[in-house]
């Protein structure tokens, strides 16, 4: 079957296969030993698919079995997987979908998805929610620095500086996926369409060497939260100038910083920057997986220089010893639904530290939905959602000392962060509703299944798949 994959031909489908108004779609992807944002974002955008009447099956496998499984078995099926060959080329048949939607395939379900989708000439179009097709880490960076050496290269350094979980072995597995699968065309021929979460993630692709004309803007998206109940009016400027006064003087006491701000010019905005009697948020709020890269490292050291206020924690992965044991830090354990969106709408502002980068930064949209602020690292995805001094703010990455005056910030002037709050709100309206992503993602399925733009047929794709999204 490999060999007659390999040398099949593409194919343009024929329109009998094609949707007249619903569409079958075929959902892959390996869940993660702790679940995070891709996990979330796969099952919200199923639910929105069947809402929509269309359907679709999940083609799932979880990395919670690796621990069952041999060393060498996971390294050979992560290059190339006969399970999935058997397993997926049933649900074709018998599925019969229009198009496979892929998220993350590393490393059980691996590259081999692609391949037996080319066999049964359905059209593939992989979300792509980290960089680990550039990067073996997933988020260039090395040693918490930004690191773009693999970009367009054979990742052979990679396994010299053991990226992936410290390892020589896994780096090289990691590795060996994306150069086996580069030499193969799989990632320029194989995959109809690209979605990728901003403008920063396509630049980057692109430079890695994926063709520009696949790659496609969709953010991800979270259902309708709590809207804001605060109302002031906003003003940017004005916030932008006291943030920029306030990390003149960085090397001051935390005293003298707040009194500064609140201080500066004797000038006072819509209702005052004194704490509100009415004000029912109280707290800062972090939630996401307990890794290192999300920068809990930094937060801890923060609030151990500047203890202003506690940040609750929400989540679970390996650094919640740290989280545990750090004064300032109130660990509750992982929370998802309205538990966790009650606890968003309650909280004064979200901090998202992260010195990895974040491809996007899904819990910044979940604030954004409750009309909460963001406090953020000033790169990746994070710095295209914040707009600093208007829904949130943003920090360098790594930097503990600017981390903590944009805590103690963000305490002593609450008026500020409510305007912040519910700029947040608009922006959420204006981009990540629902609705908005469903509209895109249609088109971009649309996309993968129209051939080439010349082609005899491409009208009667445009006429029939299109007339899915009314």
């Amino acid at each position: 079957m490999i060999a007659e994959s390999l040398a099949s031909a593409q194919r343009e489908p024929e329109p009998s296969r094609l949707p007249s108004r619903r569409m079958r779609i075929l959902v892959a992807h390996n869940a993660y030993i702790f679940r995070g944002g891709e996990d979330t974002v796969v099952e919200a955008e199923i639910n929105l698919l069947r809402r929509h009447g269309h359907e679709v099956v999940l083609y799932h496998r979880d990395n919670a079995q690796l621990d069952a499984l041999p060393r060498w078995q996971v390294a050979i099926d992560s290059v190339w997987s006969k399970r999935t060959i058997s397993g997926v080329g049933q649900l074709l048949r018998s599925f019969q979908p229009h198009v496979i939607h892929a998220h993350n395939t590393f490393p059980l379900i691996s590259p081999s998805l692609y391949i037996v989708a080319e066999h049964y000439q359905v059209p593939v179009v992989q979300s792509l929610h980290n960089l680990r097709l550039l990067c073996t880490q997933a988020m260039l960076t090395r040693h918490d620095r930004s690191c773009h050496d693999c970009v367009g290269r054979w990742p052979w350094r990679a396994v010299l500086h053991r990226c992936y979980r410290g390892s020589l072995t896994q780096s090289a597995v990691s590795a060996g996926i994306v150069s086996a699968h580069r030499a193969l065309g799989t990632w320029r021929h194989r995959i109809r369409r690209y979605i990728v979460l901003n403008q920063m993630c396509r630049e980057i692709f692109i430079r890695g060497g994926l063709p520009a004309n696949k790659l496609c803007i969709k953010p991800n998206f979270v259902e309708g939260s709590i809207a804001p109940i605060d109302s002031a009016p906003n003003d940017k400027q004005y916030i932008d100038k006291q943030w920029t006064n306030k990390q003149s003087t960085n090397n001051q006491s935390i005293e003298h910083n707040l009194t500064g701000v609140r201080s500066a010019n004797n000038v006072s905005i819509g209702h005052g920057n004194q704490p509100d009697q009415c004000n029912r948020r109280h707290g800062g709020l972090f939630i996401g997986r307990l890794s290192p890269e999300k920068g809990l490292h930094t937060l801890a050291q923060a609030l151990q220089e500047r203890p202003v206020t506690r940040i609750t924690v929400c989540g679970s992965g390996p650094l919640q010893p740290l989280v545990e044991q750090t004064q300032g830090l109130d660990y509750i354990g992982f929370q998802q639904g309205a538990a966790l969106r009650q606890r968003i709408a309650n909280a004064e502002f979200l901090v998202m530290p992260s010195t990895g980068i974040e491809s996007f930064g899904l819990a910044a949209i979940e604030a954004f939905a409750c009309g909460t602020p963001v406090i953020a690292s000033r790169h990746g995805g994070l710095r295209e959602i914040i707009d600093h001094g208007r829904n949130g703010l943003l920090v360098a990455p790594g930097n503990a000392d600017e981390l903590a005056d944009a805590i103690a910030y963000a305490v002593a002037n609450p008026s500020d962060m409510r305007r912040m709050g519910l700029e947040a709100y608009q922006t959420y309206l204006a981009r990540y509703t629902p609705e908005r992503n469903f509209a895109m993602l249609m088109d971009i399925y649309h996309q993968a299944l129209t051939p080439l733009p010349d082609s005899p047929i491409s009208e009667h794709i445009n006429a029939q798949t299109r007339a899915g999204t009314e």
